[in-house]
């Protein structure tokens, strides 16, 4: 048995192109002091904080100017969990 092998016939297969991997975004050191800031600011109190990728949540308590009749029922949950 005969094996043939034929190289570069015609033009020779061209390497897929590389493609860049996905690019996430993440939160930055000013991004998160203004955060902070602007709800120290508004004067809320800052119960915590999540950073996940470039979201972040800010966790406080309502403001002493709340726009609806909820702010017993806040009340009574803050003080239930200290």
């Amino acid at each position: 048995m005969s094996r043939i092998l034929k190289l570069h016939e015609g033009e020779p297969p061209r390497p897929a192109p590389k493609k860049r991997g996905a690019y996430r975004r993440t939160a930055t050191k000013s991004e998160i002091e203004r955060v902070v800031r602007t709800a120290t600011e508004l004067g809320l109190t800052i119960y915590g904080l999540t950073v996940e990728g470039e979201r972040i949540q800010v966790q406080t308590r309502p403001g002493p100017d709340p726009t609806t009749g909820a702010r017993p029922a806040v009340d009574a949950w803050f003080d239930r969990r200290g």
